[in-house]
């Protein structure tokens, strides 16, 4: 049985499934429902969360007096517990139906509080990211010094270890007579054995050595991308906000329209400081991720359904049509990498299609592997694409057909997931009708497989 305060979450969260899928009756009698169980429990934040939700599928539905008289309820307590982030968001819906109403001056005064309040949590939000990926970075770092370091003290009582045998097994057969011939020479094997053993733990030494003077390298230019990209859209909205400030003090008074072009390049220039920043952490968990102590037997197929279901909506959007054959078998694998990877090429394959092409995809299953498929009907990569398109920060010729945003981090995240589970990721170079990638998987993930990948790789 759910408690009381589980149904009065579920039924915010079930309307705003309906507001999002513009179902606005249904939204409104989901949240009447939780605002009347909120009333019967004295739930102060549920009253809140569902009267403002009431007050936005009112505004949306176009009933303003309505939509109105809830915003004002949802404004005032929100004040009252400090519920900031409702308060924030009463207030922008505010703005929004005054402005549809033509109350332009009403209008004003519930912008001008929003950004206020806004613009507090978003430089909240980008020093504690930016602290954030600078605290990240320094752990990391000073991780992978820890274990190269404890790899090579390892590594040298292994090899001291080594020698002492080697040298007590020729002190021993300067002693022997030429009968003991046959020991001789059974010891000298193991002895070649052991010796082999010691070069490839060498040559792993020197390839993590590399890989960690690789990572310094990236990271280096990964903060000079950081502080780059950061810049543009800070500066976008510094230059905005200017602009109404020198319009509020009555120097080059703007119109409306301009008034809503400039708050939607603060809002545009906002949205690409969180999702450059979320990819940045997005990136560094993954190659902080240890996917070998994560492994486990999945219906592989039911990884594919479950992620197909997720982007369905956003295909919708721009009639979009997601065609898929899929096998079903069960493999051993890391899911989370898994499911990355799915995401990002299927999200890539809707973000660069145009409106009504078809995006499809296959997954086989083969003896020692299993691999599967994603094509679309887009523009496709040129001969310049094709070499820069898994680095991180890559510039490509394609741009989203939907106004989407992209940070040139999703082919790089590809095939650091990939390559961790010591599988291999390509673009099909005989498809021209736009692109298709092929990701192939062993059934079996073993530490020499991914290593020997990683080395291929860095070589």
């Amino acid at each position: 049985q759910d408690r009381p305060v589980d149904i009065i979450r579920n039924l915010y969260n079930i309307g705003l499934i309906y507001l999002n899928t513009g179902e606005y009756d249904e939204a409104i009698s989901t949240f009447e429902k939780g605002l009347l169980k909120s009333e019967e429990m004295d739930a102060l934040l549920g009253i809140l969360h569902h009267t403002y939700g009431l007050g936005q599928a009112n505004n949306l539905k176009g009933d303003l007096d309505t939509a109105r008289t809830y915003l004002k309820i949802a404004e005032e307590i929100a004040e009252q517990t400090e519920t900031k982030y409702i308060l924030s968001n009463a207030l922008d819906q505010r703005y929004q139906l005054e402005k549809n109403a033509g109350n332009y001056e009403t209008a004003l005064v519930y912008l001008e509080r929003f950004k206020v309040l806004d613009d507090e949590y978003k430089e909240l939000a980008r020093n504690r990211a930016l602290d954030e990926l600078i605290i990240q970075h320094r752990v990391e770092t000073t991780r992978s010094e820890n274990e190269f370091l404890s790899e090579r003290l390892e590594l040298e009582e292994a090899a001291n270890r080594n020698m002492m045998i080697f040298i007590a097994v020729l002190l021993f057969l300067v002693i022997l007579t030429v009968g003991f011939a046959y020991y001789f020479f059974n010891t000298r094997e193991k002895l070649q054995v052991a010796y082999k053993a010691l070069e490839h733990q060498k040559k792993r030494i020197t390839f993590k050595n590399k890989k960690l003077e690789r990572i310094g390298r990236e990271r280096n230019a990964l903060l000079r991308v950081i502080i780059h990209d950061l810049r543009n859209p800070l500066s976008t909205i510094d230059g905005a906000s200017q602009i109404l400030k020198a319009s509020d003090n009555g120097l080059g008074r703007l119109s409306q329209d301009d008034e809503e072009e400039l708050v939607d390049i603060i809002s545009n220039s906002t949205k690409r400081l969180n999702l450059l920043i979320n990819s940045l952490l997005n990136i560094f968990s993954k190659e902080n991720m240890d996917v070998g102590s994560e492994l486990e037997t999945v219906d592989v197929s039911g990884l594919f359904n479950q992620v197909i279901d997720e982007y369905r909506p956003l295909a919708r959007q721009k009639f979009i049509r997601i065609n898929h054959d899929l096998k079903s078998f069960k493999s051993e694998t890391h899911t989370e990498s898994v499911n990355g990877v799915i995401s990002n090429l299927l999200s890539n394959a809707i973000k660069y299609s145009p409106e009504y092409s078809q995006v499809y995809i296959e997954l086989n299953e083969y003896s020692n592997y299993w691999e599967f498929r994603i094509r679309d009907e887009g523009p496709g990569f040129t001969e310049q694409d094709q070499k820069e398109m898994f680095k991180m920060f890559s510039r490509l010729s394609a741009s989203p057909t939907g106004d989407e945003t992209s940070t040139g981090v999703g082919l790089y995240s590809v095939r650091m997931s990939v390559e961790r589970l010591g599988g291999t990721v390509e673009l099909n170079p005989e498809y021209h009708n736009g692109a298709e990638f092929i990701c192939r998987f062993p059934h079996e993930i073993t530490e020499d497989l991914a290593y020997n990948k990683e080395l291929q790789t860095a070589s």
